[in-house]
């Protein structure tokens, strides 16, 4: 993921956040937290070709094979703009 892929998501209809964080300890893990208006936008961003493109170079250049997990979390720190 380069800098670029991540201002360019950051711009996708829908998205609230996108962020990459590497461990402290660990420079080899990296966790990348989204947020996005609704499941639905983000359902419309993952079948954009460059998605396919983004795992594909993935899948040559991480240490270790990607591990897809997607949680839908509702926020209810009362921050959201969202309902």
């Amino acid at each position: 993921m380069t800098q670029a892929n991540v201002a360019h998501s950051r711009t996708e209809p829908g998205n609230i956040a996108f962020d990459v964080f590497q461990d402290a300890k660990d420079p080899d893990m990296m966790v990348q937290l989204e947020r996005w208006t609704n499941a639905q936008t983000h359902d419309a961003n993952l079948k954009r070709p460059v998605i396919g493109e983004i795992r594909g170079v993935f899948s040559q250049t991480l240490a270790k094979p990607l591990m897809s997990h997607r949680a839908l979390l509702k926020d209810v720190s009362g921050s959201s703009t969202n309902s």
